[in-house]
């Protein structure tokens, strides 16, 4: 996205892609629906959260001041086993869900270039 994703534009983003990483999850669980000894996986928010805070750097004011340097998450430690079977129609529905509200920071994000795209052409106009 480069120079113009700051601030929401940034979140908004940053939400798409976990919901592409949980529509990717949702899309495994109802793929194994008909395993036998497979259990349903959930992104575990909470970790993620967790580790998003921990990657927040603190802006240095002064040349004495320490520098911080972001932390990441594991790659594995966001996804969490239920222990429960696949129910289809939970899967289905957490889908549904999932993909509304990906269209919708897709919307968001839609309207925010618009928005910038106008800004721009009034000033060159």
């Amino acid at each position: 996205m480069g120079i113009f994703v700051r601030g929401i534009e940034s979140k908004l983003v940053d939400r798409m892609g976990l919901l592409r990483q949980a529509s990717r999850v949702i899309s495994n669980n109802i793929a194994n629906v008909n395993v036998p000894s497979y259990t349903a996986k959930r992104l575990d928010f909470p970790s993620i959260l967790k580790g998003e805070q921990m990657k927040l750097e603190l802006r240095r004011t002064h040349p004495g001041h320490i520098a911080s340097r972001p932390v990441n998450i594991r790659q594995g430690a966001s996804l969490r086993d239920t222990g429960r079977p696949v129910e289809l129609d939970e899967e289905v529905v957490r889908m549904t869900e999932n993909s509304m509200e990906y269209q919708t920071m897709v919307e968001l994000l839609r309207n925010r270039f618009d928005l910038f795209s106008k800004i721009i052409s009034e000033r060159v106009d």
